[in-house]
């Protein structure tokens, strides 16, 4: 029915000519009045789209330039105001990097200028105090920031110092307290914005376009005087900046709207208006169409530029087309740089660079993969720095099929992967440590034990997690101190005695810390244990062996003073010897005995003294067994009674390089150690002392014996004998198995150094139950005599003359002086050395000789002898001391000195001494 009655209008419409003319000059100004609302929606959506990438280009232009200001607010507020160099040098990288900044300042609280960037052309910007500035905007500005604590923009233009307009942004920032350190100061010309947004060749062609404040200040205009058409082709469009919005107006020029209309004809046919109505429709689609690609265009591009991570569109020659501006901030170059260049040389040259991605490349071009996707790579950056990134990439296709380029996006791992390893290397370290790392929560709830934790404790930390810490070693009261002194942020250190899961127990030193996160609260404690037992072992080991020592000095002073007893016994004995009458025989032979006792108390004192001295030890020819017994005078008293000494020597033993002080002390530690070894304190101590060759059988036993002859020395015991772990560490330092405070474990250690240092070898034998033989092998001198003993003193020959004779023991002094002025020498004695030196100043002529004790108050018997020497440089001084230390002397002494005589002195020696060196002198 209704195609009936459209074939019926259509029919009267064109049946007659009026019909027709009608229908033609109907269609006619239908076809003009179409043509021309398709050339106006035509210039309204070129004006609209203009507008809005415009905008956007400004808009994208501003929050690239307003980001980086940010940045620099929040990165580095403390460290700029501290020190506005380091801003100036950050601020220039950025600007080299991002275009179009006049100037980045670093403005202080105050509203000083500290930092300028650029500083060329800005010099008078320096020091500046913007709030005295001339202009209204930019006071008005800084103060908005300062009270809001928000970023903050001038309305309207500024002049600027280099002429011209422009405008300012100030960012606020802010320390880690939220404290505001000072702002970051952005300066714009609106020219060079202008420029780079809208000085395109098309718009300036076809538009007018102008931006306005949003209080009506006119920003900028590219014509004085707009036509502004009120036909709806003035489009205007908000944009934020930073906290102010702007307009902008866009209008497109009367010449640009004449060429959209053309020329009209309306004297069209109908079918020329048909025809031109259908491709007007035609056109108007595409062009609706070509908008829609337009703006998906400009929303790809604004995605592609804003992305926070680096992209890269390359060809199939993998030239770089495109370039975002973080692969421009990754890379260090600018976008125009890297474009036209190959991507691959980027990486650097090495497996996990260059020739790398050459692989990806090349298996994107035969495609045989879609996409890769996190492949890591070594990037090089136009700093020369290395930086990591993970590569994912997709191929893109022609209509054909073929590849035609890639889109690759590059993710910056540099930071991450060197906090990840060195989380694994802090974890590494805590996991190898040598200490016991214990980690707890606040409340002492164990949540990690590193291994150690378990080799200390014996407990294994997967059983310990999610237990409280405990200790045995303080009271409840000392643990809840603990733990609040921790919760105050102090440390805590302590030595803990624990026990082991095995019983043993074991001695720590403990330091428990808290921990704290970014924020700088309490997360977390951190027990750390490191054991020293050990070191307490070394400790009361060396404590003992300083208390042998000081024993040792001890006894050295105890006999010096013992000789100066002896020396006045044996004195008054012989000099009652000598004044005793013929008959008295009862008398004289008690005299004798007393002098006979004296001498071999001395001699006892003597081998005290030379055990515990400590000069230099001087190996020389020796026979062996005059040493052996007196060291086995010395032992016997410290042997219990109840234990018996043998000794089978060869006196046919040949002589042995040694120091008499080192046998006597290898001898006494080998028999006090047997004697130890007899627990029941009844048992031998045999000690042997023979020549022998060893044979090929006792050269294979006893490693380091040669085919020399030796003497050795053996230590027998019947004790309990020794085990095999014994025997493999009785040797070594600081090892006893007696108990705590009764050894020092050095004597066995100090025999088998003395015995390596004589170049000669040692060899035990024992086992349980069957008692110890400690075989000790002396290599035998060859050729070589023992030195000549002291011959004895001559008889006494009486010399006239005036002795001065010093002792602090007034006992000595009145023997002494007795004696020498019954020998006929005139005597002037002191008991006081410094009154001695005074009296020689006096009259150094009238001294002959100077006899003095070494060790006396006040002034010692060596320091008096170099004040004599300088006073009367060839008197004899002889030195009476009851050491044999040469090194007991200050030194160079010993160089003015005429002889040491030792204590206890007999009178024929020290007679003899004084005639020796006064026929001298």
């Amino acid at each position: 029915m209704k195609k009936r009655k459209l074939i019926a209008l259509w029919n009267g419409l064109f049946s007659r000519p009026f019909s027709i003319f009608f229908t033609v000059a109907l269609l006619s100004v239908l076809f003009w009045w179409i043509t021309e609302l398709g050339v106006r929606d035509r210039v309204r959506q070129s004006t609209r789209i203009t507008t809005e990438e415009t905008a956007a280009r400004i808009q994208l232009w501003l929050d690239d330039r307003t980001g980086i200001l940010a940045h620099l607010a929040s990165e580095g507020a403390a460290t700029y105001a501290a020190d506005p160099a380091l801003f100036q040098s950050t601020a220039e990288g950025m600007a080299k990097r991002i275009a179009g900044f006049q100037a980045i300042n670093w403005v202080d609280t105050e509203g000083i200028i500290r930092a300028v960037t650029p500083l060329a052309g800005n010099e008078r910007a320096l020091g500046a105090n913007l709030l005295n500035h001339p202009s209204t905007n930019v006071r008005d500005a800084l103060s908005r920031a300062r009270s809001t604590g928000k970023p903050a923009r001038t309305l309207g233009t500024i002049e600027l110092l280099q002429g011209g307009q422009g405008f300012a942004s100030y960012w606020p920032a802010f320390n880690a307290q939220g404290v505001l350190t000072g702002f970051v100061n952005g300066v714009f010309r609106i020219e060079t914005m202008a420029r780079q947004c809208l000085q395109s060749p098309a718009m300036r062609a076809n538009f007018h376009y102008c931006i306005e404040e949003s209080n009506g200040e006119l920003v900028f205009n590219n014509d004085l005087a707009p036509p502004l058409l009120v036909n709806g082709f003035d489009l205007e469009l908000s944009m934020t900046v930073v906290d102010v919005p702007w307009m902008l107006h866009v209008t497109p020029t009367q010449l640009y709207f004449d060429r959209g209309f053309g020329a009209r004809r309306e004297w069209i046919l109908a079918a020329g208006a048909v025809l031109a109505f259908m491709l007007g429709t035609a056109q108007f689609r595409i062009s609706r169409h070509e908008a829609q690609e337009r703006q998906g265009r400009r929303r790809y591009r604004a995605l592609f530029e804003q992305a926070p991570v680096a992209q890269f569109a390359t060809d199939r020659s993998g030239i770089i087309r495109e370039a975002n501006a973080a692969a421009a901030l990754l890379t260090g170059y600018a976008a125009g740089e890297l474009l036209g260049t190959p991507m691959i040389d980027l990486y650097v040259d090495a497996p996990t660079g260059r020739g790398k991605a050459e692989q990806i490349f090349d298996r994107l071009k035969s495609g045989r993969t879609d996409r890769i996707d996190g492949e890591e790579l070594e990037l090089l950056t136009k700093r020369r720095s290395l930086r990591l990134v993970r590569l994912t990439t997709q191929p893109v296709l022609d209509a054909q099929g073929q590849f035609s380029e890639a889109r690759s996006v590059l993710f910056d791992i540099t930071d991450s992967r060197a906090a990840e390893e060195e989380r694994t290397r802090l974890a590494t370290a805590v996991e190898q440590a040598a200490d016991a790392i214990v980690i707890t929560d606040i409340n002492g709830v164990i949540q990690y034990c590193n291994p150690r934790f378990e080799v200390l404790t014996g407990h294994a930390g997967e059983s310990l997690i999610g237990r409280h810490v405990r200790t045995d070693a303080l009271p409840e009261e000392a643990v809840n101190s603990l733990f609040q002194t921790l919760r105050d942020g102090g440390n805590w250190e302590s030595e803990y005695h624990g026990t082991a899961k095995d019983g043993s127990a074991y001695v720590s030193h403990v330091t428990v810390t808290p921990v704290y996160n970014q924020e700088r609260k309490l997360t977390n404690f951190a027990i750390v244990q490191r054991d020293i037992s050990h070191q307490i072992e070394l400790e009361n080991q060396l404590r003992q062996a300083q208390k042998m020592e000081a024993m040792g000095t001890l006894a050295g002073g105890i006999a010096h003073d013992f000789n100066n007893i002896l020396h006045a016994l044996i004195g008054y004995a012989n000099l009652a010897g000598q004044l005793a009458l013929p008959e008295q025989t009862e008398l004289a032979h008690a005299l004798e005995e007393i002098q006979k006792g004296g001498n071999r108390a001395a001699e006892l004192v003597r081998q005290i003294l030379t055990f515990s001295r400590k000069s230099e030890i001087e190996q020389k020819p020796l026979r062996a067994q005059p040493l052996v017994r007196e060291a086995l005078k010395l032992i016997r008293g410290a042997v219990p009674s109840s234990i018996a000494i043998e000794a089978q020597i060869d006196e046919n033993c040949g002589m042995i390089r040694t120091d008499a002080t080192q046998m006597h002390q290898t001898i006494m530690n080998l028999c006090s150690n047997a004697a130890q070894a007899i627990r029941n304190g009844t048992g031998i101590i045999r000690v042997i002392l023979a020549e022998l060759t060893p044979d090929a059988t006792l050269r294979s036993a006893v490693p380091g014996l040669g085919r020399q002859a030796y003497v050795c020395l053996c230590v027998q015991d019947n004790g309990e004998g020794i085990t095999p772990e014994v025997r493999e560490r009785m040797f070594d330092p600081y090892f006893t198995t007696k108990e705590p405070g009764k050894g020092t474990g050095l004597g066995l250690a100090t025999v088998h150094g003395i015995v390596k240092s004589h170049g000669g070898a040692i060899h035990v034998e024992s086992a349980p139950g069957e008692g110890t033989a400690i075989y000790i092998y002396f290599p035998r001198c060859e050729n070589e005599a023992e030195e000549p003993e002291p011959q004895k003193d001559a008889l006494i020959s009486n010399r006239p003359g005036r002795v001065m004779f010093v002792d602090d023991e007034k006992q000595i002094v009145q023997l002494s002086s007795l004696v020498l002025e019954n020998l006929g020498y005139l005597v002037e004695a002191y008991s006081d050395s410094q009154a001695a030196l005074d009296a020689f100043r006096l009259d150094p002529d009238r001294f002959d000789i100077v006899i003095s004790d070494l060790t006396m108050p006040h002034l010692t018997g060596d320091a008096l002898a170099k004040e004599i020497r300088a006073i009367h440089p060839t008197i004899p001084i002889l030195i009476c001391s009851g050491f044999t230390d040469i090194g007991a002397l200050a030194p160079g002494v010993e160089d003015i000195v005429s002889e040491i005589l030792q204590k206890p002195i007999r009178f024929e020696t020290l007679c003899n001494a004084i005639n020796r060196h006064w026929g001298a002198q």
